[in-house]
């Protein structure tokens, strides 16, 4: 408890452990953490994927309290970089090697981190992050799931273009969600459309823009806890790990 508390307590203020020391001893004293870590010993807990897991599990913890309050589900990513030449939010990575453009860094540069937020709440339902070579749908699964199973009842579900999929939109009617909107492509057609619920989104984003824009448009809310979250913390990662 003490590594996990003395590790928040540095990265929310941004500092070194030499500069938040006094803060960890103005927390000792208040009897929030019971000792203090060395630098090296908490460098060593940051590098274990145990402790990855437990912060997942209780950010999931955290939003219980709050499980009767949304019943919508926004669900995003974003993208960090590994250094701090390689910021913006105009500059988004890409996938070629051989690029002349030095202040955009290749995916394989960059961390993603994955949320699902609570639309009323605002809380953060399900939190994981991958690499940034990871695409965003691979991981639609495994936040739905998660936040169903720890009991939400989530009857509409929000998502940008880069998860969509025939398989996801039945995967969510499957587990009881009626109102999906995952973003459709302009070239899209429906064509070949297996999933009913792919089907009827499908055609109601086509022929009725304005009721698809009015509940849609929610997703603005995590767009707005990104944009937060990276003036707070920075827009890149300070680790070299």
């Amino acid at each position: 408890k003490d590594m996990i508390k003395s590790l928040l307590i540095m990265a929310y203020h941004g500092m070194s452990y030499r500069r938040c020391h006094s803060d960890l001893e103005l927390s000792k004293q208040k009897e929030i953490i019971y000792a203090i870590p060395k630098r090296s010993t908490l460098c060593k807990y940051m590098n274990k994927k145990e402790l990855k897991e437990e912060l997942i599990e209780l950010i999931q913890q955290s939003a219980i309290p709050f499980i009767h309050a949304s019943n919508t589900l926004i669900i995003d990513s974003t993208w960090f970089p590994l250094k701090s030449c390689h910021t913006g939010h105009n500059k988004k990575p890409y996938a070629k090697k051989n690029s002349k453009k030095k202040d955009i860094p290749p995916l394989g540069k960059t961390r993603k981190l994955h949320l699902g937020i609570l639309r009323n709440s605002r809380i953060i339902a399900y939190a994981t992050t991958s690499k940034g070579t990871k695409h965003d749908s691979t991981v639609f699964k495994e936040i739905l799931s998660k936040v169903l199973d720890n009991g939400f009842n989530i009857q509409v579900l929000l998502a940008d273009a880069g998860y969509l999929s025939k398989a996801h939109y039945a995967y969510a009617l499957e587990r009881g969600i009626q109102n999906i909107f995952i973003d459709f492509k302009k070239n899209i057609t429906g064509k070949r459309a297996k999933s009913k619920a792919w089907k009827d989104a499908f055609y109601l984003w086509k022929n009725d823009k304005e009721y698809w824009h009015e509940i849609y448009r929610y997703r603005v809310l995590i767009e707005g806890f990104f944009s937060l979250l990276k003036k707070k913390f920075t827009n890149w990662l300070r680790t070299k790990n």
